[in-house]
């Protein structure tokens, strides 16, 4: 009879993981490009990124390269297994938190 409730208990541990997991929200995705204020892609690169599987949410996203200002955007919005696109042209300079 324990091992019979054991193993009930376990089965009802996993369905409910199982069910936990299938309630969570499909991840988020981010993408875009970069440039500097001429619209040229950034040197040595093509300038796209592709950021996946990104708990939905607000985040701030940071960019910056040497020989560049620092650009940040606040309340960028994740939301469920959408692509949310985020273009930024970053101005010649120096580095500026």
């Amino acid at each position: 009879m324990r091992l019979r409730t054991i193993g009930t208990a376990i089965i009802l541990v996993a369905l409910l993981a199982v069910n936990l997991l299938a309630q969570s929200p499909p991840p988020g995705k981010l993408n875009g490009t970069v440039v500097d204020t001429s619209d040229a892609v950034m040197p040595g690169e093509d300038g796209r990124f592709r950021i996946v599987n990104l708990p939905t949410g607000s985040y701030s996203v940071t960019f910056a390269r040497a020989g560049f200002w620092m650009l940040r955007r606040e309340n960028v919005i994740l939301t469920n297994d959408l692509v949310t696109t985020l273009d930024a042209a970053m101005q010649v300079g120096g580095h500026r938190d």
